[in-house]
């Protein structure tokens, strides 16, 4: 039998076919138990998914762009662009 995984958050198991994110010392890297029987070692923190989005989902959320961030990179798309 594998390694089993604890999410960092929760403390449940992570399930075999569940999604699993590794933050590693570049990031969050999305992945599975199924995906990688042996995912990166004890030095990273595990994490399910939806836990994952809850303990950093703040610092996830988009900001608006500022004026001079606009006018710097303008939409694709004019259409329907009254310019």
């Amino acid at each position: 039998m594998g390694r089993v995984w604890r999410c960092a958050y929760c403390d449940v198991v992570i399930g075999v076919y569940e999604p699993l994110v590794v933050m590693e010392e570049n990031g969050p890297r999305h992945t599975s138990v199924a995906a990688e029987p042996k995912p990166s070692g004890d030095q990273w923190e595990h994490y399910h998914r939806d836990c994952w989005a809850a303990a950093f989902g703040q610092a996830l959320k988009i900001r608006k762009m500022t004026e001079q961030e606009r006018k710097r990179f303008p939409p694709l798309s004019t259409k329907g662009s009254h310019r």
